[in-house]
């Protein structure tokens, strides 16, 4: 009954915040964050997830701290999200790596999974708003890509998928500095 409740719930945070975004309403409040240590810490908190499904997760840390400019609160959403699936639709293993490219000036996410790959007529809809492939008995709405997608492009950033040796690859790339010109960040007075 507790789990239930509490899928209910994030299911109905999820579809508001997807309505804010889709309606402007969204707001970032954007800080210096250690990617890395975020990364980190959620996956800390997916270890007994981890250990019940019996999986091998790796988590490559980067050499050094890698700061952005995020919303903390989003940024959360996004990985926790994508570990989840992760989890959820592997088969035995799941990867998270973190690189920075200094000639983009990005820093770049990446979770892999060797769960069955999304098959090819729909992986141009996969970010979309209840698009979800129906895969052994593991439920979901179809709202979290497309949440996380949102939450992404609000932070200037760019999220894929794609299929690389028959393993799931979910990148998404952050600049390393964000220009406010895109967004709306509210002013002490509009809190």
């Amino acid at each position: 009954m507790n789990s239930n409740t509490e899928r209910l719930l994030e299911l109905t945070r999820q579809l508001l915040d997807f309505r804010k975004i889709e309606t402007e309403h969204y707001h970032l409040f954007l800080t210096e964050l250690n990617i890395f240590a975020v990364t980190e810490k959620l996956v800390h908190s997916f270890s007994p997830a981890i250990a019940e499904k019996n999986i091998s997760f790796h988590f490559t840390p980067p050499s050094g701290n890698i700061i952005i400019a995020a919303d903390e609160e989003a940024l959360v959403k996004i990985i926790s999200n994508l570990i989840d699936n992760a989890i959820k639709y592997c088969e035995q293993q799941v990867r998270i790596d973190l690189e920075i490219d200094q000639t983009l000036n990005l820093v770049r996410f990446y979770i892999t999974n060797d769960g069955e790959t999304v098959p090819k007529e729909m992986r141009e809809h996969i970010f979309e708003p209840f698009v979800r492939h129906y895969h052994k008995g593991v439920g979901g709405s179809g709202i979290g890509l497309s949440l996380v997608h949102s939450l992404v492009q609000l932070h200037q950033g760019k999220m894929e998928y794609k299929v690389v040796n028959n393993m799931n690859i979910f990148s998404v790339a952050f600049p390393l500095k964000i220009s406010s010109v895109d967004i709306n960040i509210p002013t002490n007075n509009e809190s």
